[in-house]
């Protein structure tokens, strides 16, 4: 699964590089400095990033495989179908959390096909990911499709 908080990526040019940590809004570069050496910046962040856990790595912890033993899956059977009808790259469902935009402490859950088949491919720039989603607060026994932009 590619759903980010941030990522890193190394720039080499010449004798010279550059550790870049990629957010939605914004990048974070160190200054330039001699890869080569024996005790370069490089070789630091790569032992601590060997470190690292999930969250640390940049992987949206936000964002699970759907589990299929769930006991809502009874009652999503027709929400499933649509989903796979809407993204033609359908591989698996996740379940993705929310944090609602003016309450942090409400969360809303939605079933969502994976990957998407309208998104933007590059790290960089917007890469604002839309997707169809299966909202999974039932009420009565019945969900409602919407539209997500995870951002």
């Amino acid at each position: 699964m590619q759903f980010r908080t941030h990522l890193f990526s190394v720039l080499i040019c010449g004798e010279y590089a550059w550790l870049f940590c990629w957010h939605y809004g914004m990048a974070s570069v160190t200054r330039h400095f001699k890869y080569q050496d024996s005790k370069s910046p490089l070789t630091e962040f790569i032992w601590h990033y060997s470190q690292f856990d999930c969250a640390q790595r940049g992987h949206d912890l936000t964002v699970t495989p759907w589990d299929e033993c769930d006991p809502r899956n009874s009652l999503l059977r027709t929400e499933k179908e649509e989903l796979k009808r809407h993204n033609s790259l359908h591989e698996e469902f996740c379940q993705m959390t929310i944090n609602d935009h003016d309450d942090p402490a409400i969360q809303k859950t939605f079933l969502i096909s994976y990957p998407q088949d309208f998104t933007a491919r590059s790290p960089f720039g917007r890469a604002t990911q839309g997707m169809i989603g299966c909202d999974l607060d039932l009420e009565g026994n019945r969900s409602k499709m919407v539209y997500i932009k995870d951002y």
